[in-house]
Parts: structure tokens; sequence; C-alpha cells
């Protein structure tokens, strides 16, 4: 069969490349069959007397599981803390602040830039930001940098004359 589909022009077809293909093809058609929303729309989660542990669970894990070691540590620590006392409301708040991007988080909560007014009414997002604040002023002057301006810290800081 290779040879007929040579001499007709079509080249030889290999059963791994025709593996490859329905792969991809598969793969193509569930990429479009994904909803993509931004990181700004909500994800609202549906809080109920069934599902409010694994909620609480999923959250935590989330709040651990962000992929920067700051935000793991600080956002794993508050969720640890609090979100067994939070009600449903709270939770969808809470829910809500984890949907944004880590670097903008950072930012907001070290006070770099100013975070946006639906990021500021969250309850969560002042509450870790106080607590942040709180641990910024008992580190040395000399280690931190102004209320609003960007951290950048070169490898040869130390040596550049004052």
């Amino acid at each position: 069969r290779e040879r007929e589909r040579e001499r007709e022009g079509k080249g030889a077809v290999f059963p791994e490349t025709m593996i490859a293909l329905a792969h991809s093809r598969r793969w193509l058609q569930r990429l479009r069959a994904v909803n993509f929303t931004s990181a700004t729309t909500s994800t609202s989660i549906d809080v109920n007397d069934g599902n409010r542990e694994n909620v609480r669970r999923r959250l935590l894990y989330r709040s651990q599981q962000r992929g920067w070691l700051e935000l793991d540590l600080v956002m794993g620590q508050w969720a640890q803390e609090n979100l067994s006392s939070l009600n449903d409301e709270l939770l969808k708040e809470y829910s809500e602040l984890l949907d944004e991007e880590n670097p903008d988080l950072f930012k907001w909560f070290t006070g770099q830039l100013k975070a946006p007014d639906r990021v500021q009414k969250n309850f969560a997002f002042g509450e870790i930001q106080k607590e942040i604040k709180a641990k910024l002023q008992v580190g040395n002057s000399m280690s931190m940098n102004t209320t609003g301006a960007e951290w950048v810290r070169g490898w040869n800081d130390r040596d550049k004359p004052k």
C-alpha cells in the first residue's frame, strides 16, 4: 500500500504520524470547547450546606499553591487561620480575591501599586494587607522601599556609593 501511495504522489503515512494527528485533532476539539474567561471576571462559587467544607479545602489549596512562594506563605497562612470562621458570602468574596493575578496581588499587598476599588472593598484583601504591612514595619529601614515605590534591587546595590 505504501508503494501505491508513493506512486500517487501522496507519500508514505506512518502509523505514528496518524496517531499524532488523531491526538492533535482531539486536542483542538477540546480546546475549542473550552470557555476561556478573564482573570478579572468572577468565577463565582456556589456554597451550600452540602459542599461548604469542600469549598474551604479548595480555597485553602488555592491559597497555598499559587505558584509564588511569598503569596503561598502569606495567603496560605491567612486561609488556614481564617477560612473555618467565614460565612458563605465571605468565602465567595475570598474566592474572587484568589482569581486575581499573582504579580498584581503582590504589588497591591506591599503597597507598590494602588489596588482597584473592587479589590480594596474585598474584606480579605484588607485583612491580609494589614498583616503584611505590620510585618514590613518590623524589618530594618535599609531593606525596605518607600511606600508606593516599586522594589527594584540589583545584585551590586551594596557596592554602590551612597
